[in-house]
């Protein structure tokens, strides 16, 4: 028998228990399969942690979106493998989730002002002894547990405040719903008459009335969307749902009607679901498509599309064939009620808060818009979300069979 092998026959009987007071813990563990890994996966499954696997960014990512994890261990990765690993959980803001790494920074790294805010919260140069990681393990889960109390407060407090503002925001755009439903019954009524009449400055007047309907509905409509941005609810998303759920959306506007055929989707038939907000994402959607159909001219094509990108994470955009936003505003445009000021713009008919709230639903979805943009030629709005594939979203807590003990 070798060496190796007593030594981690002797440790297994060395548990690393939970802490007292605690009736579960999380470890999220981020290891290359090694003996020393297995081993500790071992002793902390035996010692009533639930292990989580990290095996790849996909993992990882769903953790921290699921906030399945208490802890993290990084341990035997390459140096700047495991600085970007604890970079990622560490940026994480929705939660705070200790790092204890098991090896080494790449060089220069803990003298950077990033190492502070993004870097590890202890660091051990080699594999410890199970008391030594034991008492680390229970001093790490004991400051998470302060700290979740005192964010549970805070968020609390934040609450409460969010709940007044949606009130208000809801009361004011139901006020607003109602007489704009008449008024747009009655414009679409005396349009139609309008329209069978030979041309006549009344056609004129009742374009105007129209589009200023619809500016309107479009603006009531992001109003509502702007209290929901806080009460964002991740799940396992489908893109091909969310896509339609904005076309539908589009084809009921007013401001849209007519135009909604010339969007055309590009989503891959194997593309992998995405952890997002179903509804939300859809209605970032819909506003970057109805921005898309508004800065193009009728006869171009506007497209939806997904693809599989780095990183296990699906890249989403939208693209038109339109204008173009000039670079030096490109920084603007999501700052509300900001408008391109393009003097052969013909659309003057939003309200400029379309891009912003999709900036708002973008970062509730822990995510953010990049626009690129060709004067004359057009512009794509995209972002990206957290692919998951469907092979490890099988078994307990939706975690593939093996990748976490207890």
């Amino acid at each position: 028998m070798g060496v190796g092998r007593v030594r981690h026959q002797s440790q297994l009987s060395e548990l690393i228990v939970l802490p007292p007071g605690f009736a579960r813990a999380a470890v999220l563990l981020i290891a290359e399969q090694t003996g020393d890994a297995i081993l500790l996966r071992q002793q902390l499954a035996v010692g009533d942690y639930t292990v989580l696997d990290g095996a790849t960014t996909a993992h990882v990512r769903q953790a921290l979106f699921e906030g399945a994890a208490d802890v993290a261990i990084i341990a035997g990765l390459p140096s700047d493998q495991a600085w970007a690993t604890c970079a990622l959980i560490k940026r994480d803001e929705t939660a705070f989730v200790p790092v204890i790494l098991i090896g080494a920074l790449p060089p220069g790294v803990y003298e950077t002002e990033e190492a502070v805010r993004f870097g590890p919260d202890v660091v051990l140069d080699d594999w410890p002894h199970p008391a030594d990681l034991q008492r680390t393990l229970h001093t790490l889960l004991r400051i998470k547990r302060q700290t979740d109390s005192r964010r549970q407060q805070i968020d609390s407090d934040a609450q409460h405040f969010e709940r007044i503002k949606a009130s208000i925001i809801d009361r004011v755009s139901h006020e607003l719903s109602t007489p704009l439903l008449i008024v747009k019954s009655a414009v679409a009524l005396l349009a139609e008459d309008v329209y069978s009449r030979p041309e006549g400055d009344e056609q004129g007047l009742a374009l105007m009335a129209t589009q200023s309907v619809a500016r309107l509905e479009n603006l009531v409509s992001n109003i509502r969307q702007l209290a929901r941005t806080h009460h964002i609810i991740f799940s396992l998303v489908h893109l091909e749902e969310s896509a339609d759920y904005a076309l539908r959306q589009l084809e009921r506007a007013w401001a849209s009607q007519g135009a909604v055929q010339r969007i055309t989707k590009r989503l891959p038939a194997d593309l992998p679901p995405v952890l997002s907000d179903k509804f939300a994402l859809g209605h970032l959607l819909q506003i970057l498509l109805d921005n898309a159909l508004r800065y193009s001219p009728g006869g171009t094509p506007v497209y939806i599309f997904a693809e599989l990108a780095d990183n296990d994470e699906v890249l989403v955009g939208v693209q038109d064939f339109g204008e173009g936003i000039p670079e030096d505003e490109l920084k603007h445009i999501s700052e509300p009620f900001y408008k391109v000021n393009n003097a052969t713009s013909r659309h003057q008919r939003g309200a400029g808060t379309g891009l912003a709230l999709a900036g708002l639903l973008a970062a509730s979805m822990r995510t953010a818009i990049e626009v690129q943009s060709v004067l004359g030629e057009g512009s794509t709005f995209s972002f990206r979300l957290p692919a998951v594939p469907l092979a490890d979203r099988v078994g307990p807590g939706g975690w593939a069979p093996g990748s976490g003990g207890g």
